[in-house]
């Protein structure tokens, strides 16, 4: 039986000389290469150089040499001979008061009244049944008939050439113009560059910012419950 088996394995290896034991990988065909279909959607990360960094060398500072301090002078404790050691120092009081444009001619002028939006109030051009505003009153400005509001009146308010128109005054004594229809006066509200027409100059009742032409503001003409608007100046 022994016999018979290892005839059969000498079969075997004669027929097959080219066993596992004796593989050529120099002979062997090259396998097949396949392009990889997803190598496209694969994101390439560019190479980045890194700098180099010096190596950062820390030096001890340089300390200036401390300075001796100067002794605190010795408090003197002595009495003093009178009292004027402790007498307080001298203080200048100034005081400032506001410039005002009421002169002479403004304290001798008549007064017409007040220009104010307030219907109610007793001394407002708004008030019919008052003496500024009453189209019946001779210092009324709604007076078609009166010096201070005839169309031909040289001291009227509607007068468009008039140059006496009645003046105003605000509250706290600045002088605002003329309340004239004239748009060349320089004087008057009327002027849309004057200094008292203009809607950006400071004192023009027709600025809606400032203080005399707020509809806010206590001292404007166009608040309608101000009581304090400004006063109108005959001449």
């Amino acid at each position: 039986m022994n016999k018979i088996l290892a005839a059969g394995l000498l079969a075997t290896i004669a027929l097959a000389p080219r066993g596992f034991a004796q593989f050529d990988p120099d002979e062997a065909e090259p396998a097949e290469i396949r392009p990889d279909p997803f190598a496209a959607f694969v994101p390439r990360v560019p190479s980045v150089a890194v700098p180099a960094i010096a190596p950062v060398v820390i030096r001890p500072a340089t300390l200036a040499p401390l300075r001796p301090v100067a002794a605190w002078p010795e408090p003197d404790l002595a009495e003093p001979d009178d009292d004027r050691a402790f007498a307080a120092p001298a203080v200048a009081v100034v005081t400032v008061r506001r410039a005002v444009a009421v002169t002479d001619d403004d304290e001798e002028a008549e007064i017409l009244g007040r220009l104010s939006a307030n219907p109610f109030a007793s001394d407002s051009t708004a008030n019919p049944f008052s003496p500024a505003g009453s189209p019946s009153s001779p210092r009324s400005i709604n007076n078609p008939t009166g010096p201070y509001g005839s169309p031909v009146s040289p001291t009227s308010a509607r007068n468009p050439q008039a140059t006496d128109a009645p003046r105003l005054v605000a509250e706290d004594g600045t002088y605002l113009g003329r309340l004239s229809s004239n748009p060349t006066d320089p004087e008057s509200v009327a002027n849309p560059t004057g200094r008292y027409g203009s809607p950006q100059s400071p004192t023009s009742i027709n600025n809606p910012y400032s203080p005399y032409g707020s509809p806010f503001s206590p001292m404007s003409p166009h608040n309608p419950f101000s009581t304090r608007a400004p006063k109108l100046l005959g001449e």
